[in-house]
């Protein structure tokens, strides 16, 4: 049976640019490299959408042999 490791990720997990700006283009490099080590988007919730910041969550999961 497959077992899994779950994290959560936020727009808090990343690099803001200028006056602390998380743009889509950073979040999507920023799951890329996540996607690159295994993990797999589950969900994602975006919780606001302004001109100054865009923030969210997401719960990612990967494959985890070992547990």
């Amino acid at each position: 049976m497959k077992k899994w490791e779950y994290r959560i990720v936020t727009s808090d997990d990343l690099q803001a640019g200028f006056f602390n700006i998380v743009d889509r283009d950073a979040i999507v490099k920023h799951l890329n490299e996540l996607g690159g080590d295994g993990w797999e988007m589950v969900s994602m919730e975006f919780i606001g959408d302004t001109a100054a910041r865009l923030d969210f969550r997401a719960l990612m999961k990967r494959e985890h042999p070992g547990l």
